[in-house]
């Protein structure tokens, strides 16, 4: 539970935040609202902020944040806001970036896969994962094998398929 000064403070962030998208400065505006939400989370802050990083072109963060505040919504029974989660959400979803990562073999033991910091779980190979517009790297290691990496960029509305080789 946040203190007073923490809402306090969360609350001036969002206020100055509100006033920087006005000005469509959206990496500052992102960047008060990511702090507010940290300090005191809310629903209104989620969404602004999931708007902000629409805003910002950072298109599968937005559309998960616009997943999170319309189940916030909902919980807080929140009509309108309901109703602008599922379109921003429904809007997003042919605009995604996607990857698809797959093994051109067998998994070595101990294999780990990751897409720039997020690792990738075996389970997700084969799956086209929502990612932002922009660079990318995809590192994959396994003990006794070297590291295979790759960089790419992705567009709005792309799908690329990454064939991991079998490392050697």
């Amino acid at each position: 539970m946040p203190s007073a000064a923490e809402k306090a403070e969360a609350e001036v962030l969002f206020q100055d935040a509100k006033k920087l998208m006005l000005q469509k400065r959206w990496p500052d505006a992102c960047r008060k609202l990511e702090a507010s939400q940290r300090l005191d989370p809310a629903g209104g802050t989620l969404f602004n902020l999931a708007i902000c990083h629409e805003e910002e072109g950072k298109l599968a963060t937005a559309w998960v944040e616009f997943g999170d505040a319309l189940a916030q919504a909902k919980i807080d029974k929140k009509t309108e806001r309901i109703k602008l989660s599922q379109e921003h959400i429904d809007k997003l979803d042919h605009r995604l970036p996607r990857l698809v990562v797959r093994l051109e073999g067998p998994a070595p033991r101990g294999l780990q896969v990751y897409r720039d910091e997020v690792e990738l779980r075996e389970a997700s190979f084969g799956s086209a994962i929502p990612v932002d517009p922009g660079e990318h790297l995809v590192r994959a290691t396994a003990p006794k094998f070297l590291p295979y990496e790759e960089r790419f960029s992705l567009t709005e509305g792309q799908t690329k398929t990454l064939v991991l080789p079998a490392l050697t």
